[in-house]
């Protein structure tokens, strides 16, 4: 019994010697929120040009966050994580068709 508790009390000590020992490792948290099935973005319908970069004032919609989380984990080295908190699919013409 007394072998048991040695080797189980030494790999503990080897364990944590590992943990300390390693060395610090980088992530790239990237985060979304109460995004409420806004698909196209938010601004009139009639501003929004696709095809030339800043050339309207819309914000947001899915594919831009994708956009940005794709071109993010290239520009960084380390890993990417991307979250969302909720409320994703609620509040709009999509939400309502959806649940029909």
């Amino acid at each position: 019994m007394k072998l048991i508790r040695f080797i189980v009390f030494m790999l503990a000590v080897f364990s944590a010697a590992n943990l300390w020992a390693s060395e610090e490792k980088l992530l790239t948290i990237m985060h979304t929120n109460d995004m409420h099935s806004h698909l196209q973005g938010f601004s009139p319908e009639l501003d929004y040009q696709p095809f030339i970069a800043n050339a309207d004032k819309t914000f947001g919609g899915w594919s831009r966050i994708a956009t940005l989380i794709k071109n993010t984990k290239k520009e960084k080295a380390n890993p990417g994580l991307a979250l969302d908190s909720g409320d994703y699919t609620i509040g709009s013409l999509f939400h309502m068709l959806a649940g029909e």
